[in-house]
């Protein structure tokens, strides 16, 4: 059985316009050595102000904006864009370029929509997120990819894998109808080097685009490594900008340890504790679809540090007695 890796590389991989783009052509390169490789992506970040801000959060504040009858430009939207677009070779640039003007002319129709019907909602500021975030940067990091010598291809919307179901704005996956639209992305797999794809985003049957709630990007991974689980030997990869460690940093400074393997429900109970390591729907997901399917963690600053969650790790580990202190002391 061939192998596949899903390896998702979120907002702060990505970085403030694609800066940390150089480290994930480095591990594309050595995780595409011997095994096929479908990339999720979450939208990048840009700075507006002096402050690192994804622009998920950007586009949603033009939004709302907009619904309240103000002028917005998509001025920041379309800087961070412009700068990401300088990675991107004279061969593929102009075409390139063509995806980011339709698909931010996509966006910029959604924010007109929402300020003439004063509401920034539903399947309108899912076409925004989308076109804006996630799926236009699956296409732009198809087109560096490209650049970079390497077989590569994206995921149109219209041959979008993830089904869900009509709750548009936090949605649910569907495995029954995804299963039956695996075909194209399947193709691709044995076609081209890399596949990339959008994170946080579905489509219903009917072909509306919906979201996951935020950090939904870990269950679109989660999904397609249940879509092909039988088809490959698949493993899902969480790349990260820095190491899991036994306690949130934010709330933790001292003494904290690096942690090498985590069970499922320690991965689980930490995510629903605030803890950035997996979103805790991504392995609900992963288990009520009955799929025993490795999971690691990788900081891609030094790769060579890998957490594994597995299923039924015996290990108790230090993030575990933390969980358990935070938990009791809640409930105290």
């Amino acid at each position: 059985m061939d192998k596949l890796i899903v390896a998702k590389f979120g907002g702060s991989a990505i970085g403030v316009d694609g800066e940390g783009i150089p480290t994930i052509l480095d591990r594309v390169k050595s995780l595409k050595s011997d095994s096929k490789l479908i990339i999720v992506c979450s939208a990048p970040l840009t700075k507006i102000d002096g402050k690192k801000r994804s622009l998920t959060d950007v586009m949603l504040d033009l939004g709302e904006n907009a619904a309240s009858g103000n002028n917005v430009t998509m001025e920041p939207i379309e800087q961070s864009y412009s700068n990401i677009l300088q990675m991107v070779n004279d061969e593929n640039k102009v075409e390139c370029k063509k995806v980011i003007d339709e698909m931010l002319g996509l966006a910029s129709e959604s924010l007109t929509y929402a300020n003439s019907e004063g509401k920034f909602e539903d399947e309108v500021r899912a076409k925004a997120l989308a076109y804006s975030g996630e799926v236009l940067m699956s296409h732009v990091l198809n087109y560096i990819l490209r650049s970079n010598d390497i077989q590569a291809d994206s995921i149109a919307l219209d041959d979008w894998p993830i089904i869900t179901d009509d709750n548009i704005e936090s949605t649910n996956f569907l495995f029954d109808q995804s299963n039956q639209r695996i075909e194209a992305l399947n193709n691709k797999i044995k076609q081209y080097e890399v596949i990339s794809i959008g994170g946080f985003i579905g489509k219903t049957e009917d072909g509306i685009i919906t979201t996951y709630e935020r950090g939904g990007s870990d269950r679109t991974a989660a999904d397609i490594g249940i879509l092909f689980h039988k088809k490959y030997e698949t493993m899902i990869d969480l790349e990260k900008d820095s190491s899991v460690v036994s306690a949130d940093p934010k709330v933790v400074e001292n003494e904290l340890d690096d942690v090498m393997e985590l069970s499922y429900n320690e991965a689980r109970l930490a995510g629903m504790f605030g803890m950035k390591i997996i979103d805790p729907i991504a392995i609900k997901e992963i288990l009520e679809n009955g799929v025993d399917m490795a999971v690691t963690i990788t900081n891609m600053k030094s790769p060579e540090k890998i957490k594994k969650i597995e299923v039924n790790n015996k290990k108790f580990s230090f993030l575990y007695f933390n969980i358990k202190f935070l938990f009791d002391l809640i409930n105290s």
